[in-house]
């Protein structure tokens, strides 16, 4: 999963859950990556996270920080240094997933239909 800029940046959590008031300390900004590795690992469904990898790239948490920058100017669309973490994290994810017996094409067995 290539993670939004709000799991990455604490000003755009805070701002994505401004409208809730008192209960944003109850906002997690892991849960939808935990959600969908459950649920894909309930299912035997290879998942790929990319959050601990762009918040290594962005240590500050800080839009105000521009070398940390994964977004053009800091939101929205993607910028090179992003590309290339998510090109390399992909490659390293099939390079491993390519060598797991478990997930190989021709192991119908462990396939499940949805």
């Amino acid at each position: 999963m290539i993670p939004h800029s709000t799991p990455i940046y604490d000003v755009h959590f805070r701002a994505a859950t401004a409208a809730v008031g008192d209960r944003r300390d109850s906002f997690d900004q892991n849960y939808l990556e935990q959600r969908l590795a459950g649920i894909c690992g309930s299912l035997d469904i290879p998942f790929l996270t990319m959050l601990d990898n762009f918040r290594e790239l962005a240590p500050s948490r800080s839009v105000a920080v521009s070398d940390e920058w994964l977004f053009h100017n800091g939101t929205a669309h993607f910028n090179e240094r992003r590309n290339t973490a998510a090109a390399d994290a992909i490659s390293c994810f099939i390079a491993v997933a390519s060598t797991d017996v478990a997930i190989q094409p021709q192991d119908q067995s462990r396939r499940r239909r949805l």
